[in-house]
C-alpha cells in the first residue's frame, strides 16, 4: 500500500512538473503583457529578455529629462490582440500577433512579428538588436556632427 501510494505520488509530482513547463508557451508572454499596467521600465521586466531590458534602459537614459519622467509607453496598455502564428525551433520563437482593438487606430488590423527567447527556463520577448539599432541611429542623429544639429544649423542659416 506504501509502495502504491508512493507511485501515485511520484506520478502526480511528474505531471504537475510537466505540465508547469508544458503550459509556458511563447505566446504566454502576451498574456502577461496584458497584467502590466504601470508606466515603470522595470515592470515591463517580466515579458522581455535581459538584453532588451538593457537596451530600453540605455534608450530611455538618451531621451530628454521631461520624456523620461513621463516613464515607458505600454503599448499593450487597452489593447487586444489574437495570436495568428506561433513558430517554435528549440529556444527560440517567433509569435505574430494581431491587434483587433487598440487607442492608436493606425494600429488596429496590424500584423506584428515578434522574436521571442526563452531565457531561464521562461519565454520573453527578444527585442534586443532591434533597439540596438535605434540606440545607434538615436546617437548618430543627436551627437556632435549628427543629424539634429546638422538640421539646427540648416534652420539657422549656416
Amino acid at each position: 500500500m506504501k509502495k502504491m501510494a508512493l507511485l501515485y505520488l511520484g506520478v502526480l509530482i511528474s505531471v504537475v512538473v510537466v505540465g508547469c513547463k508544458g503550459s509556458d508557451r511563447p505566446r504566454d508572454v502576451f498574456d502577461r503583457l496584458k497584467n502590466i499596467t504601470g508606466t515603470s521600465l522595470e515592470d515591463a521586466a517580466v515579458a522581455y529578455t535581459r538584453g532588451t531590458m538593457d537596451a530600453i534602459r540605455e534608450l530611455h537614459k538618451l531621451m530628454p529629462p521631461d520624456q523620461q519622467k513621463r516613464g515607458v509607453d505600454n503599448k499593450f496598455v487597452d489593447a487586444k490582440w489574437e495570436v495568428i502564428e506561433e513558430t517554435i525551433q528549440g529556444d527560440n520563437a517567433t509569435v505574430k500577433i494581431r491587434f483587433t482593438h487598440h487607442r492608436d487606430q493606425q494600429l488596429k488590423g496590424i500584423e506584428m512579428p515578434f522574436r521571442m527567447k526563452r531565457e531561464d527556463g521562461t519565454w520573453k520577448i527578444d527585442m534586443e538588436q532591434e533597439l540596438q539599432q535605434a540606440i545607434q541611429l538615436y546617437k548618430s542623429m543627436h551627437g556632435t556632427g549628427g543629424m539634429a544639429e546638422m538640421l539646427k544649423n540648416m534652420k539657422a542659416g549656416k
